[in-house]
């Protein structure tokens, strides 16, 4: 399949499922992208973030950790992370070679060691950098390209923003609709992610504080074409087929698996011993995953001192019975 035609499935399966699970750090990860698809039936699930120097000097166990594809994945997109040029055509020489669908550069980034290096939403405050690293993604992918942005502080600087994005022919936008300088107590900005949504002659995916169909709806009314879901995604699964569904969608919820969280949780842990590090990079997850069950699912608060508690997989399934 040639690029164009690549283009044009995704932009189809954006029409048809409107929803995308986002990336999410330490999260998303084959294990966790597995779980989306046995549940929902997404446009496509996207990698936690990986920076191009790591992907084309990496260990094995890192390329096996954030380049793992599953055999039941659907369509990947896979975020990376880079600022300059030489970053791109490094890492390219590998990305072409993976089954992945998408490619989507991390222009939103907040976290002040990514931003320190040029990159996430450090390249927001740089046009020239930014623009450098989109036309040599659209020089050297094989595949569509993607950018995910955040919201400037300046909002006059929207255009120039939008105007980077339109001149590197980039195929997909997706606004979170916050600033790097704002915690998740800062209401997300739907009418800036409208005006993206708006002026740009690509299709925009409105992403931040999705949790349900009302959520999803809201940003759906300011003229995205399609709704990244994040964080609340971990320990719901089910979440964007259970939008899908209340959205009116034919199809909705693929899966009418056991959704006890005790279960769900044990059973996700038990998956990542698959990755490198084994049985203890899994229960070292478990411990900061265990928190967003948890809320979700309004767990007590003993049962997240328990899974702190637990050294192997054994303990795990040992203290989590009791609440299936």
């Amino acid at each position: 399949m040639n690029s164009l035609n690549k283009l044009q499935t995704l932009k189809k399966r954006l029409i048809d499922f409107k929803l995308v699970q986002g990336p999410l750090a330490g999260v998303s990860h084959h294990v966790f992208r597995e779980g989306v698809w046995a549940y929902s039936e997404p446009a496509w699930v996207c990698s936690e973030m990986i920076s191009c120097q790591t992907i084309a000097n990496g260990s094995k166990a890192l390329h096996q950790r954030f380049l793992g594809i599953s055999k039941n994945e659907g369509p990947l997109c896979l975020q990376i992370a880079a600022s300059s040029e030489k970053d791109i055509k490094d890492a390219f020489g590998v990305i072409n070679t993976l089954n992945v669908a998408l490619v989507d550069l991390n222009a939103g980034c907040p976290v002040q060691k990514v931003r320190k290096r040029g990159m996430g939403s450090a390249l927001l405050e740089s046009p020239d950098r930014l623009l450098e690293v989109l036309l040599a993604m659209r020089d050297h992918s094989a595949v569509p390209i993607s950018v995910k942005i955040r919201l400037q502080q300046d909002q006059s600087k929207d255009d120039r923003v939008l105007a980077v994005i339109h001149k590197a022919n980039v195929d997909f936008l997706t606004v979170h609709g916050r600033t790097y300088l704002d915690g998740y107590d800062v209401a997300v900005n739907h009418a800036r992610i409208g005006y993206f949504a708006k002026n740009a002659r690509i299709p925009v995916l409105g992403n931040g504080d999705v949790c349900d169909a009302t959520s999803a709806h809201q940003m759906l009314s300011v003229g995205v074409s399609g709704v990244m879901v994040g964080r609340f995604g971990v320990g719901q699964p089910w979440l964007i087929g259970d939008i899908q569904r209340s959205l009116g969608f034919a199809f909705g919820l693929k899966s009418t698996h056991d959704r006890n969280p005790a279960k769900l949780f044990f059973q996700h842990v038990e998956r990542m011993c698959k990755l490198p590090g084994g049985e203890k990079f899994a229960i070292l997850s478990g411990y900061g995953l265990i928190k967003y069950f948890a809320k979700r699912h309004q767990m007590p608060p003993e049962m997240i001192e328990q899974v702190r508690q637990c050294k192997t997989l054994l303990d795990l399934g040992n203290a989590m019975i009791r609440y299936y």
